[in-house]
């Protein structure tokens, strides 16, 4: 028999902690980077369990050579510009959230990029060591150097001079050092001179221009003369060709090529030749027509002292005038040339056939 039941029982009151292990990890985007270009951090967290997380925190101190642009968590809100906090709610056991953030990277910024986060939540963590990451991106420069050629002028004579406009132009981010234009010159052109808008060039088949530096969004002008060999037919095909210092990502436009016709003869002169044909006949008058002989156009012939004047269309013969025989001085307009004459006309009906012809010769006028 147990004389005082009433102390046969106890009860302990025992608070019980929910536990959840967070972890944070972190990635970039491109991996390295770019100076002047953007770079994209996903931060994720992870819970471990054993219970759901509530009231997880984010915190991401942005580095100073980035600018922040955009953020996404894939749940709660985020607030903040170079110092961001995110209130992302509860995670389940074994759930994730992930945070994305866009930062411009400084043009400037040369070697390396560091960005540290942490995470904490309402709930105990049993593991603290993985609540904060810490990732370290490389910084590449880059510039996007292109250059174009003009030759003017196209096509050439043989025997002249051509000129090659050639422009070297860096689009960045980054400015584009110990830029350097190369150009060999192609069989037939001899080099006349090579005038940079900065920096010098040098060599005589083949040209190299060191342009120094190119800022982002500038650009340098080389004209570079050349004389056609005299006995140069057919074209001239000329590339050119630009590197620099700095990493270019886009090589697809570091060259350019201008293909050059020559010409092998002077152009052609027209002359204008006009043969008369004399008849003696009476009365002593001349009675005049004129025979355009396909000159490509209308001919308008003018016997000036006899105030004499007929248009002729094209190959075809027109009566322009009677007047007394005799030394005149004659005008005649066409589409292969204008010229003014001395001529005799006899009496009778005369013809005058006008018509074109060409020479590899001075122009002249008969």
């Amino acid at each position: 028999a147990d004389p005082a039941p009433g102390n046969n029982t106890a009860a302990a009151p025992v608070t019980v902690a929910a536990l959840s292990d967070l972890a944070l990890a972190q990635s970039a985007a491109p991996n390295p980077a770019l100076a002047g270009r953007s770079l994209t951090y996903t931060l994720v967290i992870t819970n471990f369990g054993p219970s759901a997380a509530s009231g997880v925190t984010l915190t991401d101190d942005l580095p100073t050579a980035a600018t922040f642009v955009s953020v996404h968590p894939s749940q709660g809100i985020c607030s903040g510009l170079a110092s961001l906090t995110c209130d992302l709610g509860s995670i389940a056991a074994g759930g994730v959230a992930s945070v994305t953030v866009v930062v411009d990277v400084d043009p400037l910024l040369r070697g390396s990029l560091s960005n540290s986060a942490a995470v904490a939540a309402a709930t105990v963590d049993p593991d603290s060591g993985n609540n904060a990451a810490t990732l370290v991106t490389s910084i590449r420069a880059e510039s996007d150097l292109s250059v174009t050629i003009v030759d003017l002028p196209d096509p050439v004579d043989a025997g002249g001079n051509l000129t090659y406009r050639v422009t070297v132009a860096g689009s960045g981010p980054a400015d584009a050092t110990n830029v350097t234009l190369t150009d060999a010159l192609p069989g037939g052109a001899n080099l006349v001179s090579a005038v940079p808008g900065k920096g010098s060039c040098s060599g005589a088949t083949t040209v190299t221009c060191n342009l120094g530096t190119i800022a982002s969004g500038g650009s340098v002008n080389i004209d570079i003369t050349v004389q056609v060999s005299s006995s140069a037919s057919g074209a001239l095909t000329n590339t050119v060709a630009v590197t620099g210092s700095v990493a270019d990502g886009n090589l697809s436009n570091n060259s350019a090529t201008a293909v050059t016709a020559v010409t092998n003869a002077a152009p052609a002169r027209h002359e204008l030749y006009l043969p008369v044909v004399l008849k003696v006949t009476l009365p002593p008058m001349t009675e005049l027509s004129v025979f355009n002989d396909n000159t490509g156009g209308d001919v308008t012939f003018t016997v000036i002292e006899a105030s004499v004047s007929c248009v002729v269309p094209n190959n075809t013969t027109q009566f322009c005038g009677a007047f007394p025989a005799g030394t005149y001085t004659v005008q005649v307009e066409s589409t292969c040339g204008t010229g003014t004459f001395q001529k005799t006309y006899e009496a009778g009906k005369q013809t005058t056939r006008v018509f074109c012809t060409q020479r590899r010769e001075s122009a002249q006028i008969r």
